[in-house]
């Protein structure tokens, strides 16, 4: 095995999308010890591909803009939360233990918030990330010190957004 065929061991992936950051070689990459990073990032792309955008597998994504437009009780927007459960089953099968909680209250604002809690290593580590996505702009908020934020998904899309 040649010496360029060892991969270097600090690092899991590079961020997508790739990001040029200064110094880098083109993308930004994500060191073991930032391993929530690299979740979040596949929850990201997940909840906000819709479904049928990637060419090779029309079932990946969530289409998470796709819901703004919708009524709160109408049968998608409902069954919301179990489409995001299925969706992380099926291409993020590393996160055994997560919960997913769904805020539509404000569709009608074209408001929607998830928050999916997650646990690393089970249970060893436990994280939790927001998003709040609007018509015009998608936030994602993550706690710096890596636990489960106190604040409810509520409170968060009526203050905050």
């Amino acid at each position: 095995m040649a010496a360029d065929d060892i991969k270097d061991p600090r690092f899991v992936s590079s961020m997508f999308p790739l990001v040029a950051t200064k110094g880098s070689v083109g993308f930004d990459s994500i060191r073991r010890d930032e391993i929530r990073k690299l979740i979040n990032s596949h929850l990201k792309m997940l909840l906000l591909t819709n479904p049928g955008e990637i060419i090779s597998d029309s079932s990946f994504g969530v289409g998470l803009y796709s819901y703004l437009f919708l009524l709160e009780n109408e049968p998608k927007t409902r069954n919301l939360k179990t489409s995001i459960e299925q969706q992380i089953r099926t291409y993020l099968p590393y996160l055994t233990n997560f919960r997913v909680v769904v805020d539509t209250t404000k569709v009608l604002e074209h408001k929607i918030a998830v928050r999916i809690m997650y646990s690393i290593t089970d249970g060893l580590t436990k994280d939790s990330v927001d998003f709040i996505v609007s018509d015009d702009t998608t936030v994602m908020i993550t706690s710096d010190t890596g636990t489960e934020s106190a604040v409810t998904l509520g409170e968060v899309l009526a203050e905050r957004y």
